[in-house]
């Protein structure tokens, strides 16, 4: 009977291991940028995607926050999205704002943003999907 239940316990580990091994993949190589962000702000994970789009390190991007990097002009609207995510006002949002870029300029994006919560029903984090519209925005204003 142990020897039965040790197996289903490595058999689940394997299994679990497994599926954290398929969403850290699919995390990174998404095509849209991802980030994890925690509830004060902070960069939690950034995939490549992310990091191409704001033009900042993955390290460079956790010795800050989404507000540092966030367009004066755009986050207050910004921080008002996230304060409703916080509360639990909102279960997820979508927004178009625009990040300064590393090294200057700006990167308009379209960004939806969802609560991370565990079995309890504890915020854990957010997570980001965004996509870089700057060139429609060009458009537009054209």
């Amino acid at each position: 009977m142990a020897a039965a239940q040790a197996e289903q316990a490595r058999i689940h580990a394997a299994q679990l291991q497994e599926s954290e091994e398929h969403f850290r993949s699919a995390f990174d190589y998404a095509s849209n940028g991802m980030a994890l962000v925690s509830p004060t702000g902070r960069w939690l994970k950034v995939n490549r995607s992310f990091c191409e789009i704001v033009g900042y390190s993955a390290e460079e991007l956790f010795e800050s926050d989404f507000q540092r990097i966030t367009y004066a002009e755009d986050l207050s609207a910004a921080q008002i999205k996230f304060d409703r995510l916080l509360t639990g006002e909102a279960p997820s949002c979508l927004m178009e704002k625009r990040y300064v870029r590393c090294g200057g300029g700006e990167v308009w994006v379209q960004w939806s943003a969802s609560t991370v919560l565990d079995a309890g029903g504890k915020l854990l984090c957010l997570i980001f999907q965004v996509q870089d519209i700057s060139n429609r925005k060009r458009i537009e204003e054209q």
